[in-house]
């Protein structure tokens, strides 16, 4: 519709704006990245799938507009309760 192509773009943002690669293996050692320097007042959550049937739930400060500071947890799966678990 946009004439965009999606594979591009999701590897644009995952090399460049959502800074992945400069995420170290210590934070996502323990399975899921949590950075509380990037918590806000408002913060949104969403599942997204992102290859091979491999969920995740995402939180997000909505502050941040899309840009850097932006995330807050990528956690692998969408259970509530090991969701609630990590977060808290």
């Amino acid at each position: 519709m946009y004439c965009v192509n999606g594979k591009h773009f999701a590897d644009l943002y995952r090399n460049k704006i959502s800074c992945y690669t400069d995420w170290c293996e210590q934070e996502l050692g323990c399975g899921f990245y949590f950075n509380t320097d990037n918590i806000g007042p408002y913060m949104s959550l969403d599942e997204t799938c992102l290859s091979n049937g491999e969920v995740w739930t995402f939180l997000t400060n909505k502050d941040g507009h899309g840009g850097k500071g932006t995330l807050a947890a990528a956690i692998p799966g969408t259970k509530s309760d090991e969701i609630i678990s990590i977060l808290i």
